[in-house]
């Protein structure tokens, strides 16, 4: 097969579970010009007697084998097989609607990336959306490429707000480029690979289209990488942000663009209690770690602006996972200095998953006796008795 207008990359590794899911989502494309470059990275499981099965009836499927090196590695063998004038990414355990390949292709028009959102499915069924915060629009030119390179990493200067979602999967890249970066990006980044080839790929862009449109289905897998314990964590937090510091320290824009990498690191130095296995796991019990696990949805609301409620709305604010939809207490009039804390009452109005009631316990009856009486679900208030240790200093 040769020049389809897509060629899609797919790393696998003991994929066995996910991978009919994963072609089976490609063979239902409404947009059939592609070819599917499934690259094997060592499976010990039964994974490649199901994609030959696939390859056996459909020859745009196409199945290379490597020893394991990692998935930034098959994708780059995918990348040097490609035929494709545009590129795009799946991983093994996730999806694609029908319209993604047919929408993506419509929309890059002469711009060099079309940057899509994408739905989360959690482990227990949530769906979220996962999205960046640049407008939708075309960008090009020297002054609004300037304004997405600006706000790529931090939106805003808002911590946990990406401007363009930093993830391979959920975009189309031109080929050309694509094989280009992918000759100048480390096979050795553990931790950030996605990223490292996202930015580098957007200040290498004359033009880039985004879209509000939500295409891809990320699945929350406890195999993949990014969701596995690892007691090298810092370490690989550390080698990205050496190879994105040489990048950026070179560009025009450093200034902006470092300021953006020293918040991002900051903010990823906040998942160590949540990344690294620990020997006595009571210790995330005893520091509140675990209350993360306890939210529904992540649009929270939290109740209370006193020491507990700073810590918590700090917590959440600066974790990337949730939104914090608002801060109330019935004491607001004394923070008018600060416009972030509102009337409780506002609360009707608003649209949520969770109120995180941040009171000591002498108060928590009161607020959660209130907060049912105007008609919030009892499975949407969550209180912890909290130590000291919860607390941090805000």
């Amino acid at each position: 097969m040769t020049n389809p207008q897509v060629s899609i990359i797919v790393p696998v590794y003991n994929a066995k579970k996910y991978i009919d899911r994963c072609i089976g989502c490609v063979l239902s494309q409404s947009f059939s010009d592609w070819e599917l470059i499934i690259v094997d990275d060592g499976s010990t499981d039964e994974s490649n007697e199901i994609i030959n099965n696939y390859s056996n009836k459909d020859e745009r499927i196409n199945l290379i084998q490597q020893s394991n090196q990692g998935a930034m590695a098959a994708r780059k063998k995918g990348v040097e097989h490609a035929n494709g004038h545009f590129i795009a990414f799946i991983d093994s355990d996730d999806e694609i609607s029908p319209n993604y390949l047919s929408s993506l292709v419509e929309m890059i028009g002469d711009t060099d990336c079309v940057a899509s959102n994408a739905t989360w499915i959690k482990r227990n069924g949530d769906k979220l959306n996962l999205k960046g915060d640049i407008t939708a629009g075309i960008y090009s030119g020297e002054k609004q490429m300037q304004y997405v390179i600006s706000n790529m990493l931090v939106f805003n200067n808002q911590t946990y707000h990406y401007g363009i979602l930093p993830y391979l999967w959920s975009k189309l890249f031109r080929a050309d480029l694509a094989k280009e970066i992918f000759e100048e990006v480390s096979l050795n980044i553990e931790f950030g690979d996605d990223q490292d080839f996202v930015w580098r790929y957007i200040l290498r862009s004359e033009s880039i289209s985004v879209t509000d449109a939500s295409y891809y289905i990320y699945y929350q897998n406890e195999e993949s990488i990014t969701n596995k314990k690892n007691e090298f964590y810092i370490r690989d937090l550390g080698q990205l942000y050496g190879s994105l510091y040489a990048l950026f320290s070179n560009h025009k824009y450093a200034s902006v663009l470092l300021m953006q990498l020293e918040m991002y690191i900051m903010s990823r130095m906040s998942w160590v209690p949540l990344m690294m296995p620990w020997s006595n796991p009571d210790i995330l019990e005893e520091w509140g770690i675990s209350l993360f696990s306890e939210i529904p949805g992540n649009k929270v609301v939290i109740y209370g602006a006193g020491k507990i409620g700073k810590s918590l709305y700090k917590q959440f604010k600066f974790n990337p996972y949730y939104r914090v939809v608002a801060w109330l207490d019935r004491d607001f009039k004394k923070y008018e200095q600060n416009e972030v804390v509102q009337n409780p009452e506002n609360i009707v109005d608003m649209e949520f998953d969770c109120v995180i009631v941040g009171v000591g316990e002498g108060y928590k009856n009161e607020v959660i006796d209130w907060l049912y009486s105007i008609g919030i679900p009892h499975n949407k208030v969550v209180w912890k008795k909290w130590t000291k240790k919860m607390i941090l200093p805000y």
